[in-house]
């Protein structure tokens, strides 16, 4: 585990199998980064009536040429203004023109009033100006986000110190990678922590005694470290999403543990060490069957996971289901050799009262006088709810109010744009081909379609800057021939001063323009409607020897969670396809495997049932919530089986009394372990982190339903999976 790193990297969710990740690498690779930081300076008055304000801009351009990888600074200190000389173009920054050192000259505000300026470069009421900073780093570097985070933090600090008078908020893709990091340390240190205690808390409740809650907790600790330590050695870097393996290890091979710990707490005090050891081989006997059939499904339904494109989900399910085959042959080997040391154990009064409970029922139960109408309508309510539930996240809203990155992006946004940019690439298909007409026609009509759009707040292209450069020259616009639009802007080129370049909105080649676009307040769905709004219209509009493309870093982000769901579910899909097969073959029977998996389905599809009908929207969180869940379920469910077919068989009852059996063997274990859980997980709800909440709220939901399917509906199928035969049999 000493070999462990931690990534804050959020694009290492994107796989190489994404195509949408695949057309921002070749963004990239031809214009500049498209991670930025953007720094927002406020003021109560205009930035004419302030004789701060452009000092603040120059100071502020300066210093963040000197946050580590910084490849570009925009802002007006560094926006080139043309005007035409003598001896051909004169080339300052536009700061410079508007506000020299003598001070600010508002008659020349009609400067800073263009569209492509308004929401990027500063408010429209003038009180806020922004400074962006283009970092590229290599994304395999673990340090590198944590060290440009910390300088920019420095940065503002520091700005604070300089201009006490002035307000000064950032954003963007580094402080939202840092924020990530920082929600997962925060609730590891403190929620997770706390979720322990409380599982702890609960094991020794329901165990009886310190030295059972030990060994439990071992055993999930022990496949934790063994499962890590294989990663550490496999070279893995931790991420955002396989932080959680190692609770979800935890959880799995506790659900698992749990009927073997209580085959054995739960019988009469055992006052010898030869009547422990008699138990515990009794629990092994019992239980190795379901425990090796549960752990299989468990693995299978992890390793589904795999289906997803995105390699941190990948590797979630994947050391998930290493640490799942860990636990259960911990389980079956080290457990009990070493449970076979204690010289007594105490049964556990709780226990004893849960298993009361379950005894009175199960006589009910025998008779089949328990009424499930109630329920089944409950259960149909809550699975209608899904029809509704909504694939969306807005990262911004992940964090708390009172936390520094949601703080600064809600505030920039208000005052210029949200931290999510999207890009469209307009290719003329031939070198030089940006000055041909047809392609200057086309970045024009795109820029006014984007700058009519609700959800845009800026757009910028490079027809603005051939704009500029032709009325320089003293041409109209829209009227220069390509040869000598290419003469204008060569000379506007090499009239740029150090800093200044083109390339952020023309490749080298003159063969691809960018169309930079910032976007208002808005979610990942919008941007996913955004961007299938536009690739339609282009579709429509287009149709010459042109290809113009929609990319951009929240392009891939948009669309993460919704491809990560619609993958898993496949292979989810697929895995419950195995497990009904295995199964099927174990049990030999298919109305066994049908009662099984609808047992596990159900109450995960009433748990997103329920979040849909009172939230209505999921994200990431989702993939989470069924990795945990459908082990913790199946396995009780198999369980159930299990003794149901032993009271079928081995005691000769009616299908009814079996199926009462089943209840009074197992219902101690299902109840215990629902609660333990859903008491561990639901701590999460105290989580600042929406999607550590969400992840808590959803998994301790979808427990308790399944609690309750078990021992209420769960009976009345196990009795009509039994076959005409062995019904009469019995």
């Amino acid at each position: 585990m000493t070999r462990l790193e931690v990534n804050p990297n959020n694009r290492v969710f994107f796989g190489e199998t994404d195509d949408h990740y695949q057309d921002l690498l070749e963004f990239e690779a031809e214009f500049d980064s498209n991670t930025k930081i953007l720094f927002a300076i406020s003021t109560p008055e205009a930035l004419f009536q302030n004789s701060d304000s452009a000092e603040a801009i120059r100071w502020l351009s300066d210093q963040a040429w000197l946050l580590p990888r910084v490849v570009r600074v925009d802002s007006l200190q560094t926006y080139p203004h043309v005007q035409a000389d003598e001896d051909g173009l004169l080339v300052e920054p536009l700061l410079e023109h508007v506000c020299p050192e003598s001070g600010c000259q508002e008659a020349k505000s009609s400067l800073l009033q263009k569209p492509q300026f308004i929401n990027r470069f500063l408010s429209r009421d003038f009180k806020t100006v922004a400074v962006i900073a283009t970092v590229d780093f290599d994304m395999n570097d673990a340090q590198a986000v944590s060290v440009i985070q910390l300088e920019a933090e420095n940065l503002a600090s520091m700005f604070k110190k300089v201009f006490p008078n002035l307000e000064i908020h950032y954003t963007g893709g580094v402080p939202m990678m840092q924020a990530f990091v920082d929600a997962a340390n925060k609730d590891v240190s403190t929620l997770v922590l706390m979720a322990g205690l409380v599982l702890a808390a609960l094991l020794f409740l329901f165990l009886g005694g310190l030295m059972p809650m030990l060994f439990m907790l071992g055993l999930g600790v022990s496949s934790i470290i063994i499962s890590m330590g294989m990663a550490g050695w496999s070279g893995h870097v931790v991420n955002t999403a396989t932080a959680t393996v190692p609770l979800i290890v935890l959880t799995l091979v506790i659900a698992s543990s749990m009927h073997v710990f209580l085959h054995i707490v739960r019988e009469t005090q055992l006052h010898t060490s030869e009547q422990v050891r008699a138990c515990v081989r009794s629990a092994i006997e019992s239980n190795w069957e379901p425990v090796l059939l549960t752990a299989i499904t468990s693995i299978v339904g992890l390793l589904s996971m795999t289906f997803v494109s995105s390699p941190p989900i990948q590797q979630l399910g994947l050391w998930s289901a290493i640490g799942v085959a860990t636990g259960a042959i911990l389980t079956l080997t080290v457990v009990p050799a070493a449970l076979s040391y204690l010289e007594h154990i105490r049964p556990s009064i709780v226990l004893q009262r849960v298993q009361q409970l379950l005894n009175n029922y199960s006589r009910r139960l025998e008779v089949d006088s328990v009424s499930r109408m109630p329920v089944y309508l409950l259960f149909s309510v809550m699975s209608l709810g899904v029809v509704g539930l909504v694939v969306d996240e807005d990262f911004v809203r992940y964090f708390d109010t009172d936390g520094s990155f949601r703080s600064n992006a809600e505030a920039i946004t208000e005052k210029l744009a949200s931290p999510y940019h999207i890009e469209v690439v307009v290719d003329s298909l031939k070198s030089e081909g940006v000055f041909d007409a047809d392609s200057v026609a086309a970045v024009r009509k795109v820029t006014k379609f984007l700058r009519e759009h609700p959800l845009v707040a800026n757009v910028f292209s490079i027809t603005d800057v051939f704009d500029e450069v032709v009325t320089a020259f003293g041409s109209k616009p829209g009227l220069v021939p390509p040869d000598e639009l290419a003469q204008y802007f060569l000379s506007f080129e090499l009239s740029l001063s150090q800093g200044q370049s083109t390339t952020d909105f023309v490749d080298m080649n003159h063969r691809k323009s960018r169309i930079s676009v910032l976007l208002r307040d808005c979610s990942m769905k919008d941007i996913r409607e955004l961007d299938e709004e536009i690739r339609s219209w282009i579709a429509r509009e287009f149709s010459g020897p042109l290809e113009i493309k929609v990319t951009g870093e929240g392009v891939p982000t948009a669309y993460l969670s919704s491809d990560s769901i619609s993958e898993v579910t496949i292979g989810i899909v697929l895995s419950l396809v195995f497990s009904s097969v295995l199964l099927g073959i174990v049990f030999r029977q298919l109305r066994i495997a049908v009662a099984i998996l609808s047992a596990t389905v159900i109450p995960i599809v009433c748990g997103f049932g329920v979040w849909g009908w009172t939230v209505g929207t999921i994200g990431m969180a989702a993939t989470l919530v069924i990795a945990v869940t459908i082990g913790v379920v199946i396995d009780d469910s198999i369980h159930l089986v299990y003794r149901f077919r032993d009271g079928l068989r081995r005691l000769d009852l009616t299908t009814w009394g079996a199926a009462a059996y089943s209840v009074h063997r197992t219902g101690a274990a299902i109840v215990t372990t629902s609660i333990v859980l859903a008491g561990g997980f639901g701590v999460l709800l105290l989580s600042g982190f929406r999607m550590n909440s969400t992840f808590g709220i959803c998994t301790a939901l979808v427990i308790l339903l399944a609690l309750i399917f078990n021992l209420i509906i769960m009976p009345r199928i196990l009795v009509w999976a039994v076959t005409p035969e062995e019904g009469s049999r019995s």
